[in-house]
C-alpha cells in the first residue's frame, strides 16, 4: 500500500454515519447482523474504455443505484455477457465495443424511437411491438426516472426521424372517406331549380329520405317530408308544424324519435399503447447515457440515463435460488465480484469511457484485499491481525474519493489492492468471519485508526509524523517501532542496495527542483535520523565548490531518491568506505538480519551465565565446535529417552519472560521486553567513484509490515498481539459498539 496523503490523514469518521447496511457475502456471518456497504473504484481516471464487459452466468438484474447505496431493480435479461458502453455510434472489435470510426461501419446506432410508458404497461409494449413489428428490434430504457419503450438503433437523426414517420403511419387511425352526393353540391352551390326538385321528389320515399340524410337534415324533418309528399321550398315549416302538433297510432313522439335517432353512438376509448405510441419521438445521444449490449447478438437490451446525476446505471447477476451467482467484470483478465457493479460516464481530458464502482458489504471486501496484500495461505492469525488493518483502514477513509471516481476507496496501492474474489479462499473467509466487526481504535483520541502498512520495513517501522509531517497527536498509535522478529533478508526486496554517480545525483536534484548545486554531487552526508528508527529524516548533498542541498522528511528523501532506493531505510557510502548502522534486537530474537555469524556476539545472563537471545553462537562439545542458529535442533540424551531439542529456544527461555503461542511454544513476550539498540560496520561495495544506498525494506515504513506479520504468524503468535506489535497505544473494538458509544 502506497503513501498515506496527509489530506487523507485528516479524521473521516463524518462518512461513518453514511453507511448503509446489507447482507455479507462472508461465510459464517450471522444472518440477523447488518453489514455496511461499501464503493470501491474498479475502473477509473485513465483506465476507462468505451465500454465495459461485464458476464454473470445466470443473467442479470438491471436497474440503477443512488447516492445512499440503494440498488432498484427495473430489468431482468437472460444474458449472460453485457459490455456497458457509451451512448455513441459502436462497432465491436474483438470482445469490446469501440467508437464507430463512421456511420457506415456501425454496429449499434446510438439514435431512437423514444415511446414513454409505465413500470406496469413496459413489458406489454415491448411484447406487442416484438409480435407486430420485430425489425425494430424494440428493447427497454429507463431516462430521468420514467421508463420508456426504445425503438431500433439508427446511426443519424434523420434515419431515426424517417423511422419514427414510417411508426406513426402504421398507428395513425384511417381517416373516413366522405361521399358527397350530387343534391349537396347543387344546394351548396346555390343552383337548385324547381325541375331537381320534382325530380328529386318522384324517385321515391327511399332516394328521398337517402338524399335527405346526405344533406344532413334531422330525423324529424325526415318524417315531415315523408307525410308531405308535394312539399318543397317550404317543408322545414311544414315540417315544423306536423311535429308540433301531430301525434298519430303509427307516429312516435318527438322527444322519442330525437333520443332513438338523433343520439351518435359512443366513441370507443383511446387505446393507451396507440396513443403512446403516436406520442412517439427521436431519442438523440447523450453525454451521461449508457447502454447494455449483449454482443452475442449485436443488440441493445437496456439503457439508461440520469442527466441529473443523482443515480446511476448499476447491475447485480441474477439469483435463481441454488448456489450464489456472483458477477464478474473484466480489467486484465475476468474478475468475480459480488455486490452491485456501478457504472457511469467518465469524460476527461486524458481519458473517455465508462467508470466503474463495486459496491458491496464491508466484511466481504476486506475478504477480497486479504488475498492481494498478503497470501491466502499465510498464517491464520496473520491474516486476522491484517484483516483488522484492513477494515479499520477502510472504514476511516470513507469518501476518500467520492469528488474524483464517486467511491470510498480505490482498488490500487493507493489505497488497498482489492481485485474481487479470484483468490479469496477458505482460510481468508475464515480470518475474516472470525474478526468479523473488529476495528482498532486510538486511545489517545477515540478515533478510528488510520493503520497504514507497507511490505516491509527492515526492522523497525518509522512514525507517520517523521514520514509525512502529521500530528504525532492525533497519529501517535503511527509511532515507530522495533520489530526484530522481521526476517526481512529473506523476503524480496528487503534487503537491497542502490547505486548512483555524483552526475546522477545532481541532475535529480535538479529535476525535483533542487538548484542550489553548480557541479557533480561529492558528498553526501546523514544528517538526522527519525525519532527511534533507522530511517532517514534529513540529508545533506554537497558538490565541489562547497554549495549543499538539505532535504528533511523521510517522504520527501524516498520521493527524490526513488530511483536508487526502496524505501527511506538506509546508509550511504562511496564504494569502499565503511558506515555504521543501527540494528535493533529483543532478548529472544537474534540480530536484526538473521544471518548466522559463528562464534560471535555470545550474550549470557550476567547471573547464571545462561546462553540467551537470537545471536548466532558456537559451543565446544564433546563432538567439538557447534554452531547453533535460529531453528537448530539437536538431539539431546535425557533421563527419559533422546529428544530433539531447539537449543535457542531452550537456553532464551531461561533468562526472558515468555509467552504461549497459538501453536503451544514458548515464546519472547513482545509486550514487555524492551527493544536493544546494537550497531554494526558496512563496506559500500560497487564501481569506484559511485555513491552506494545499503537499504532495508520496501514501502513508506509506517504501521505495519506485512512480511514482519507473517513472520510472527510463523513463530506462532495471536492476532492481537500481532497486531498492536505496530500499532501503539490502541485497543480492538467492536464496530457497531463503538457507533453505539459502548465500546
Amino acid at each position: 500500500m502506497a503513501l498515506l496523503a496527509i489530506a487523507m490523514l485528516a479524521g473521516t469518521f463524518y462518512y461513518v454515519i453514511a453507511f448503509t447496511m446489507a447482507g455479507s457475502r462472508v461465510e459464517a456471518a450471522d444472518a440477523e447482523e447488518v453489514d455496511p456497504l461499501i464503493r470501491i473504484a474498479l475502473i477509473y481516471g485513465t483506465s476507462v474504455k468505451v465500454d465495459y464487459l461485464t458476464e454473470a452466468e445466470k443473467g442479470f438484474i438491471l436497474g440503477y443505484s443512488d447516492s445512499q447505496n440503494n440498488f432498484t431493480a427495473i430489468h431482468t435479461t437472460q444474458a449472460t455477457r453485457l459490455n456497458v458502453a457509451r451512448d455513441r455510434n459502436l462497432t465491436l472489435s474483438g470482445d469490446r465495443f469501440v467508437l464507430a470510426s463512421s456511420n457506415k461501419t456501425a454496429e449499434i446506432g446510438s439514435y431512437h424511437i423514444k415511446v414513454v410508458c409505465s413500470a406496469e404497461t413496459i413489458n406489454d409494449y415491448l411484447a406487442a411491438v416484438e409480435q407486430a413489428y420485430p425489425e425494430y428490434r424494440p428493447f427497454p430504457g429507463y431516462y430521468d426516472g420514467t421508463y420508456c419503450l426504445m425503438l431500433g438503433n439508427y446511426m443519424t437523426e434523420d434515419e431515426a426521424k424517417a423511422a419514427l414517420e414510417l411508426l406513426l403511419e402504421r398507428y395513425t387511425p384511417e381517416t373516413e372517406t366522405d361521399t358527397v352526393t350530387e343534391a349537396e353540391n347543387t344546394t351548396e352551390s346555390g343552383e337548385t331549380t324547381e325541375s331537381d326538385a320534382s325530380t328529386e321528389s318522384t324517385s321515391g320515399d327511399s332516394e328521398s329520405a337517402d338524399t335527405t340524410a346526405d344533406s344532413d337534415m334531422t330525423d324529424s324533418d325526415t318524417a315531415a317530408s315523408d307525410t308531405s309528399d308535394s312539399n318543397s321550398t317550404e317543408s322545414d315549416a311544414t315540417a315544423s308544424d306536423t311535429t308540433d302538433s301531430d301525434t298519430t297510432d303509427s307516429d312516435t313522439t318527438e322527444s322519442d324519435t330525437t333520443e332513438s335517432d338523433e343520439t351518435d353512438p359512443p366513441e370507443p376509448e383511446p387505446d393507451p399503447f396507440v396513443e403512446s405510441m403516436l406520442n412517439a419521438t427521436v431519442s438523440l445521444p447523450s453525454p451521461t447515457a449508457l447502454a447494455a449490449i449483449d454482443p452475442a447478438t449485436k443488440t441493445i437490451v437496456w439503457k439508461f440515463d440520469d442527466t441529473t446525476k443523482k443515480t446511476f446505471f448499476a447491475a447485480k447477476a441474477y439469483q435463481d435460488g441454488s448456489t450464489y451467482s456472483y458477477i464478474n467484470g473484466y480489467k486484465s483478465s475476468m474478475r468475480i465480484y459480488d455486490g452491485i457493479l456501478e457504472c457511469a460516464a467518465h469524460d476527461a481530458d486524458d481519458a473517455y469511457g465508462v467508470k466503474v464502482v463495486n459496491i458491496l458489504p464491508l466484511e466481504t471486501y476486506v475478504a477480497g484485499v486479504i488475498p492481494y496484500e498478503i497470501g491466502n495461505s499465510w498464517p491464520l492469525e496473520t491474516q486476522k491481525a491484517f484483516a483488522i488493518a484492513v477494515r479499520s483502514y477502510a472504514i476511516a477513509n470513507l469518501g476518500r474519493h467520492k469528488s474524483s471516481y464517486n467511491a470510498d476507496l480505490c482498488s490500487s496501492t493507493n489505497c488497498q489492492v482489492y481485485k474481487g474474489f479470484n483468490s479469496t479462499n477458505a482460510r481468508v473467509r475464515q480470518a475474516a468471519n472470525e474478526t468479523k466487526g473488529l476495528i482498532a481504535v486510538y486511545n489517545g483520541t477515540n478515533d478510528i485508526c488510520i493503520t497504514a502498512y507497507s511490505s516491509s520495513t527492515g526492522g523497525c517501522t518509522a512514525s507517520a509524523a517523521d514520514v509525512w509531517g502529521s500530528s504525532k497527536k492525533v497519529y501517535g498509535y503511527l509511532s515507530a517501532v522495533g520489530t526484530p522478529w522481521e526476517k526481512y533478508t529473506k523476503h524480496g526486496n528487503g534487503s537491497w542496495t542502490g547505486t548512483a554517480t555524483g552526475k546522477q545525483l545532481f541532475d535529480r536534484l535538479e529535476a525535483k527542483g533542487y538548484t542550489a548545486l553548480t557541479s557533480a554531487v561529492t558528498k553526501i552526508e546523514i544528517t538526522q535520523l527519525a525519532d527511534n528508527s533507522t530511517y532517514v529524516y534529513a540529508i545533506k548533498f554537497y558538490d565541489k565548490a562547497g554549495h549543499t542541498v538539505q532535504v528533511k522528511q523521510v517522504n520527501k528523501v524516498k520521493s527524490l531518491l526513488s530511483p536508487y532506493v526502496k524505501s527511506g531505510n538506509f546508509v550511504v557510502a562511496k564504494v569502499g568506505e565503511q558506515v555504521n548502522r543501527i540494528n535493533y534486537t529483543m532478548m529472544g530474537f537474534g540480530a536484526s538480519t538473521g544471518e548466522p555469524t559463528v562464534g560471535l556476539d555470545v550474550k549470557t545472563n550476567p547471573t547464571l551465565h545462561t546462553l540467551f537471545g537470537r545471536q548466532s553462537f558456537s559451543v565446544l562439545t564433546a563432538s567439538g565446535l557447534k554452531s547453533f542458529h535460529d531453528s537448530a535442533e539437536e538431539l539431546v540424551a535425557t533421563a527419559n529417552g533422546t529428544h530433539a531439542i531447539n537449543m535457542t529456544y531452550t537456553l532464551d527461555s531461561q533468562y526472558y519472560p515468555t509467552m504461549k503461542g497459538v501453536n503451544g511454544k514458548d515464546l519472547p513476550d513482545i509486550r514487555i521486553l524492551d527493544t536493544i539498540v546494537e550497531t554494526e560496520t558496512l563496506t559500500a561495495e560497487g564501481t569506484s567513484g559511485s555513491f552506494v544506498f545499503i537499504g532495508r525494506g520496501w514501502g513508506h515504513g509506517v504501521g505495519l509490515s506485512q512480511w514482519g506479520i507473517k513472520d510472527m504468524g510463523d513463530l506462532g503468535y495471536d492476532f492481537e498481539t500481532i497486531f498492536k506489535a505496530y500499532y501503539s497505544n490502541v485497543r480492538i473494538v467492536d464496530f457497531q459498539a463503538y457507533l453505539n458509544g459502548t465500546a
